[in-house]
């Protein structure tokens, strides 16, 4: 009896150290690229082109300009954002090209313009996932937004709308979900 645990033991810690040492090779190499995202903000008019994530490291500089890129335009009001949503925004603009920007219709949003916007239009959160810099709402030039909706779905990340009357898509770091 005791060999049977013996050996069963050798062979759990056998698969342990193997696995431990492929898994950080492979978390490696998909995280150690640049990634860079094209946006323009669709009410500051505001477009670049910023570098984030460099060989394993989050760029200051760079998120520092995709959280003012993202702010509150109406209250000009800079707040955190999720990085996870820069990788999604990579990630979507390599599938559908380099040379179409990112169009933001909404990153941060402060609490004051969240209530705001609850009074004034439809389908404004409560509790939006925007007031923690977790969410975007944004499109894709000549990307169908049906689309883009499902290709968001598909990555399974996150929180995804699809608002096809305004022809754009919401995503966030919150839980999986979908609506629209």
């Amino acid at each position: 009896m005791n060999s049977v645990v013996t050996r069963r033991n050798l062979l759990k810690l056998g698969l342990i150290a193997g696995t431990s040492l492929i898994a950080p090779r492979l978390f490696a190499q998909a995280h150690t690229n640049t990634q860079e995202i094209f946006i323009t903000n669709l009410h500051t008019g505001e477009t670049d082109r910023v570098l984030f994530y460099d060989q394993g490291y989050y760029l200051a500089d760079g998120l520092d300009r995709l959280a003012w890129l993202l702010r509150d335009h109406r209250r000009n009001e800079v707040g955190g954002m999720d990085p996870k949503l820069y990788h999604l925004l990579f990630s979507l603009q390599q599938r559908y090209g380099q040379q179409k920007p990112i169009q933001i219709i909404s990153g941060y949003r402060s609490q004051a313009t969240n209530q705001w916007l609850q009074k004034n239009s439809d389908g404004v959160a409560k509790v939006s996932q925007h007031t923690f810099g977790q969410a975007v709402d944004f499109r894709i030039p000549k990307v169908d937004t049906q689309e883009l909706f499902d290709v968001c779905c598909s990555y399974r990340q996150g929180g995804v709308g699809r608002y096809l009357s305004s022809r754009f898509v919401h995503i966030d770091t919150a839980g999986v979900r979908h609506w629209g």
